[in-house]
């Protein structure tokens, strides 16, 4: 219509309010569903999107993809649509702050997919969950991880208390900061109580993972109690994976938190043998020395 295409060129206001007088119709949907108040959000027409809102339009009205306004005004990244928006909440209550699209996502998850942190802040102020789950099975935790950015990581777990949600591939936010190598995230999920005893798919825990890195983390999981001992799907400890990567100060740790250096794998390898297979010799002689037996045999 002559509106849709009025705001969607940034057209002058008189000229929109010249067309709503001539009988533009503010529920008139174009050919995706999406409302003149939506597609001024799409385009980043600010000054329709302001002026539309003055004609107290449907807030909440969805095109085919179940999109809102406010999710709109978050994927074109605009900070001040959505404060304009929020603003309603206090005039008129009516203002759903928790929709989800087709693909699961609130205008809060979308705030986190851009690092939009000044968004992200007046969203979760003004009831956003902090925990809403898209298609994914994401939370916007896993979202922030996914980009790395440690600014909106560090806002988000200010912002909330469930940091233990499985993704679809079962793994934690811990999980994830250790798999890569995000240690300084790992420590802030660990002073938040992330869960140290929830595996992976594979069976690995924390300490597992952990353990195949040179990082500060692994004696923050020790203190935490994090069993040694645990197996995965292959029979592996942490202290044959510090065996396989040769990790000196790693085994110590292990050692000295109890790590059983006679546990077998699924190839009847204990740590001291894997050790020698990967040619970790500096491993092996601390192996030795912590009184690691040689009297087993392996499948090999």
């Amino acid at each position: 219509t002559a509106l849709f295409i009025a705001i969607r060129t940034h057209r002058q206001r008189k000229i929109l309010s010249f067309l709503i007088q001539l009988g533009s119709r503010l529920d008139e949907a174009d050919k995706i569903g999406s409302s003149p108040l939506m597609i001024a959000a799409e385009t980043k027409n600010y000054k329709a999107f302001r002026f539309l809102l003055d004609f107290h339009p449907d807030l909440n009205f969805k095109n085919r993809n179940n999109d809102t306004p406010l999710i709109l005004a978050a994927k074109s990244n605009d900070t001040n649509m959505v404060k304009l928006l929020l603003s309603e909440l206090d005039n008129l209550k009516t203002l759903k702050v928790n929709e989800q699209n087709n693909d699961g996502d609130s205008a809060f998850s979308i705030a986190v997919k851009n690092n939009n942190h000044e968004m992200i802040y007046n969203l979760a102020i003004n009831g956003a969950d902090t925990n809403v789950i898209n298609n994914k099975k994401e939370t916007p935790l896993f979202i922030a991880l996914q980009s790395n950015n440690e600014k909106t990581i560090s806002l988000l777990l200010s912002l909330q208390d469930d940091i233990n949600h499985l993704d679809i591939n079962h793994e934690t936010p811990l999980i994830i900061t250790l798999k890569a190598h995000n240690y300084s995230i790992a420590k802030k999920l660990l002073m938040k109580d992330a869960d140290i005893t929830i595996r992976d798919n594979d069976f690995k825990t924390p300490l597992m993972i952990a353990a195949c890195d040179k990082n500060g983390v692994i004696n923050v999981l020790l203190e935490r109690e994090a069993d040694p001992n645990l197996q995965d799907a292959e029979g592996n400890t942490a202290l044959h994976y510090a065996a396989f990567k040769g990790n000196k100060a790693i085994i110590e740790a292990l050692v000295k938190y109890k790590a059983n250096m006679e546990i077998q794998n699924s190839n009847h390898e204990t740590p001291i043998m894997v050790a020698c297979r990967y040619q970790k010799n500096d491993a092996v002689k601390l192996l030795l020395t912590l009184g690691a037996s040689t009297l087993f045999v392996d499948n090999y």
